[in-house]
């Protein structure tokens, strides 16, 4: 149930996810949290807490995102792996994608418990897809 409920957030998105307008300085979009918020991880206060500050600090996703941006292909850091201390409760799968000049980071923020092996697909497709299809 996860992985499709974390599928149709990602279709119902895609609008905003896919807009191609030129982002300012490193500009990160973000699905709804709220799901994420859901997860048993984050039924204490301090844990809603740090999801909701990580949420609110877009420089810092900008920064992490990327760094990834020039290390290309798929990248999966779990927990404490995370470069930032707010991201050691979350895993992080990311894809480089690129359209003539313009490259930039897909990606899932999520518990450490997530369904990877779906959520890797859904990325790693996604990333392709772009490439192919709009890099043409």
């Amino acid at each position: 149930r996860g992985a499709d409920e974390l599928l149709n957030i990602f279709i119902q998105s895609s609008s905003e996810l896919f807009d191609w307008r030129p982002l300012q300085g490193g500009e990160v979009h973000l699905g709804q949290t709220s799901v994420l918020a859901s997860q048993p991880e984050f039924n204490t206060g301090a844990r809603l807490k740090g999801l909701i500050e990580l949420t609110e600090q877009r420089a810092l996703l900008a920064d992490v995102l990327g760094n990834r941006e020039h290390q290309g292909g798929l990248k999966i850091t779990i927990g404490s792996e995370n470069p930032e201390e707010a991201l050691s409760d979350f895993t992080l799968v990311t894809a480089e994608y690129r359209v003539g000049r313009l490259k930039g980071v897909i990606g899932v923020i999520g518990p450490t418990r997530m369904p990877y092996e779906k959520v890797i697909a859904i990325v790693d497709y996604t990333s392709t897809l772009v490439n192919n299809v709009l890099g043409v």
